[in-house]
């Protein structure tokens, strides 16, 4: 019998201007979106979570594209 995994990751950002943010990656969307609509606003030391997908990172550009001759 094959259980299936829950184990998720969590970055916790402590310095800086992403002070107080995390970021969770889970195994697959299903579980994401459930987590999305049951922690958004739950309210965590009297402060509501604003819980959001993460933004697609922009691709890294290639040093010799980005400098003019």
């Amino acid at each position: 019998m094959v259980l299936p995994t829950s184990r998720f990751d969590i970055r916790l950002m402590k310095e800086g201007r992403m002070k107080g943010q995390a970021f969770i990656g889970l195994p697959n969307e299903k579980a994401a979106a459930k987590a999305l609509k049951e922690a958004n606003g739950y309210v965590l030391f009297g402060k509501p979570m604003v819980v959001q997908f993460a933004r697609s990172a922009r691709p890294k550009q290639d040093s010799k594209e980005g400098k003019r001759k």
